[in-house]
């Protein structure tokens, strides 16, 4: 009897056992369920509706309110493993219970505080949540007038297959796409912005980037999860910033396009500036926005039309894809539209998409475009680079040419004078001293003299005619072809020269003053019968003045009545003439002095020093 009893408690708890692994497979091998039915607790009560589902004006305050939707799930038996629940959208924010255990929402803490637009919701539950037989899901909804309200099909089952098949693409879609175009068109509207400060305010790329930039920034307010200030802000400028994104695209597009007139330009601006206003006046509700926006978007629709005949006519690859986008983007906004009026609750948004792909395909045709005026500047610099040195060899050739013929004119003119200051005076002097023996008028005495003049002029023609030579040079070289017939004569010759920073003169310029000079060494030999003879020079540089003397001991003369054989003297007068100098001659009984004054031409004076103060001398010893 005891065996029998025994095979029976056996029996009985291994059927205890089957069942109860009949019960956690069935659990944990549910189907994934969609709940589509819920009581909704609002303003106006409670009342039975369908998910997805769109709140009505009167569901809600215009402060916000907290809308409560409640569904129930049957299970056939408590869960060995965790389930999860999953939502696609719902309003500004919101959280989950079950059975009364807060599973919690988008952000933890208020519902207030918190964003969830556009985010689709995971939760994951534990078993100890759940139960055999009904249980209860309960969603709350934080409602407000800045945009469309109510909750989508909530779907729960087990926690990884509601994660890998229904929330994972989900989140993908609707945040991982979004946040990579994010960053994508905030980078690209930030280096376009920089290239337009740079290329000096060009309206293309400064316009493009500002509308980059605007987009990005909504789309990252949209994104924020908690907010630590005042919500009113958040939804002011999630709502401003979509706004604005529209006019700023359309005028970058219409620069693109080669459209945008000055009027055009400023008018959409203040439109943007007037839409910001509207929307913070209207506490940036969701119908003040949509009113905003519809002017711009009937006007996007207008410049279609004018474009496409334009377009389709050029058929320039990247105007007709670009008017392609435009064309998408419309279809996009007017699908937009429907959503947020509730006719379509549960569909996704694809303004962040295709605002965020046209941004991409416009900045990437501003990229190309920036490019090939890159590649053109270059090609450009490199022809005017080639240009430029064909004509710096031109230029060179011709320059090389000029110098040639200036040194050939010098050397034929300096030929010319040495030709003609060669017949003006040794040639001169042959004549004279020809015609003079055919009358048989000169002596030998004479004649050796008249020899020794010619001698003496050629050898000073010689010594002047080297273009780097001083005038001190000159003088030496001329005090050292006079000293010997000076002593032959008994007549004692002295130098005085003072000539340190004189500037180089003209060769022309040595000869006349060497002449000069000569002239009156020879004067003051042949006819004062002076016993001392001292010939002087003396530059000033405070004055860039020249003075060149020769003075004798010998008899002197009336200057004022020209003495026969005077032409030596006049020669002197003019040679200076020639130069622009004076020749001042003084003459009487003690000897004669013939002085010479120049003011080199060219030459700047040097301002005088300052008169150094009289000293005062040492003071006197206090008593």
């Amino acid at each position: 009897m005891r065996r029998w009893r025994d095979l029976f408690v056996a029996w009985l708890l291994a059927l205890c056992a089957v069942a109860g692994a009949m019960a956690s497979t069935v659990a944990d091998h549910m189907p994934v369920q969609e709940l589509r039915q819920a009581q909704l607790t609002s303003l106006r009560g409670t009342r039975s509706v369908t998910l997805p589902h769109v709140m009505e004006r009167g569901d809600f305050g215009a402060e916000g309110t907290i809308v409560t939707y409640r569904m129930t799930i049957e299970l056939p038996a408590a869960p060995t493993q965790a389930l999860g629940i999953t939502l696609d959208k719902l309003g500004l924010s919101g959280r989950i219970f079950v059975n009364g255990h807060d599973l919690g929402g988008c952000a933890p803490g208020d519902v207030r505080l918190s964003r969830c637009i556009y985010k689709p919701l995971w939760r994951y539950a534990t078993p100890a949540v759940w139960r055999a037989g009904s249980n209860e899901v309960v969603v709350h909804v934080w409602a407000t007038p800045s945009q469309a309200n109510g909750l989508s099909v909530v779907t729960v089952g087990p926690a990884r297959a509601v994660y890998e098949d229904h929330y994972r693409p989900r989140h993908f879609w609707q945040l991982d796409l979004v946040v990579a175009l994010q960053w994508s068109i905030f980078t690209l509207g930030l280096m376009s912005l920089v290239i337009g400060i740079a290329m000096g305010g060009d309206r293309l790329y400064c316009w493009f980037g500002l509308a980059a930039l605007a987009r990005a920034l909504s789309t990252s307010a949209t994104l924020t999860t908690d907010v630590w200030f005042d919500p009113w802000w958040m939804n002011w400028l999630v709502s401003s910033l979509r706004v604005v994104t529209l006019p700023l695209t359309m005028i970058a597009m219409l620069a693109f396009f080669e459209r945008l007139s000055r009027r055009m330009e400023i008018g959409l601006a203040i439109y943007a500036v007037v839409a910001v206003v509207i929307i913070a006046l209207a506490s940036a509700a969701q119908p003040a926005a949509m009113l905003v926006a519809a002017p711009i978007a009937a006007l996007s629709a207008m410049l279609i039309v004018s474009f496409s005949v334009d377009i389709l006519r050029s058929r320039k690859a990247r105007d007709i894809i670009l008017l392609m986008c435009v064309v998408v983007l419309f279809i996009a906004g007017m699908h937009d539209i429907t959503v947020y009026r509730g006719l379509a609750y549960s569909r996704p948004l694809l303004m962040p998409y295709t605002s965020g792909v046209i941004l991409l395909v416009l900045g990437g045709l501003l990229v190309v475009r920036l490019a090939e005026a890159l590649r053109t500047s270059a090609d450009l610099n490199t022809i005017l680079a080639d240009k430029v040195a064909a004509h710096e060899a031109d230029l060179q050739r011709r320059h090389q040419a000029e110098l040639d013929l200036e040194r050939a004119g010098a050397r034929v003119q300096e030929r010319e004078r040495f030709l003609r200051d060669l017949h003006d005076g040794l040639g001169s002097s042959l004549s004279a001293a020809r015609i003079r023996l055919e009358d048989d008028t000169l002596g030998p005495q004479q004649v050796s003299q008249l020899l020794d003049e010619c001698i003496d002029d050629m050898r000073l023609l010689i010594a002047t005619s080297a273009p780097d030579a001083q005038l001190a040079d000159s003088l030496g070289d001329l005090r050292y072809r006079m000293d010997r017939r000076m002593q032959n004569a008994g007549v004692k010759l002295q130098w005085q020269m003072a000539l340190g920073e004189m500037p180089d003169i003209p060769a022309a310029a040595r000869l006349q003053l060497m002449r000069i000079v000569q002239e009156a060494l020879t004067n003051a030999l042949r006819h004062a019968q002076a016993t001392r003879i001292v010939v002087g020079a003396q530059y000033d540089a405070a004055s860039c003045r020249l003075k060149l003397w020769v003075e004798d001991n010998g008899h002197g003369f009336d200057t004022l009545m020209p003495r026969a054989g005077g032409r030596g003297l006049r020669n002197q007068q003019y040679r200076a003439a020639q130069l622009g100098a004076t020749l001042q001659t003084d003459s009487d009984a003690q000897g004669t002095r013939v002085e010479l004054t120049w003011d080199l031409p060219g030459q700047v004076p040097r301002a005088a020093p300052p008169p150094r103060p009289a000293s005062a001398g040492r003071p006197r010893a206090l008593a």
